[in-house]
């Protein structure tokens, strides 16, 4: 996995695919590094595994295996985001705050 690449490298990368289980089904999904690397965080974050977050990312019926995925991924960041911006904003408020 590349870990500290620029963004423009990640881009340059070809598509990898990967054997996963979908249920009980086997099937193989392609997806840029960058997904692949991010997949891994996020299964090392909420220690599970890659399996458990693409049977919940398909669990949504629109859209592709591969797009639910990418979806999933980026929804989880921004989460992640929005939670940090909102507990910075308390925080800052919170020293303002006092005196």
């Amino acid at each position: 996995m590349a870990s500290d690449s620029q963004p423009a490298e990640f881009l340059e990368e070809t598509l990898v695919s990967r054997n996963v289980y979908i249920g009980e089904r086997r099937t193989s999904i392609r997806l840029e590094p960058i997904f692949w690397e991010a997949l891994g965080r996020i299964a090392d974050r909420e220690n599970t595994t890659k399996n458990a977050l693409i049977q919940s990312a398909v669990e949504r019926p629109e859209g592709t295996v591969t797009s639910r995925v990418r979806a999933f991924i980026l929804a989880y960041y921004m989460t992640k985001n929005r939670r940090q911006t909102q507990l910075l904003r308390k925080f800052v408020a919170a020293r303002s705050a006092e005196p």
